[in-house]
């Protein structure tokens, strides 16, 4: 969550980054992040993204994925709480 801009990268992803994506997040945040305000200007943001990996060859990014954006967010847990929001 942020008030700061940002904009999507036009350069693709490499499979290794891709791949880093799956391993390399947290399952929460610091309880320090938690303890900051949240204001009007504000906005939570989710980027949802779905692959699909063969026996062999490059991960694939199913587009448009089968399943929506919202079924992603409640089965992570995190659709309640961004609902409220």
């Amino acid at each position: 969550m942020t008030d700061a801009p940002w904009v999507q990268s036009a350069t693709v992803p490499s499979d290794e980054q891709i791949r880093s994506w799956a391993g390399g997040g947290a399952h929460a945040l610091p309880a320090s992040i938690g303890a900051l305000p949240y204001g009007a200007d504000y906005r939570a943001r989710a980027l949802i993204y779905e692959f699909e990996k063969g026996e062999s060859g490059p991960a694939k990014t199913l587009l448009p994925s089968p399943v929506s954006g919202e079924a992603h967010l409640d089965k992570g847990g995190i659709w309640e709480p961004l609902s409220i929001l």
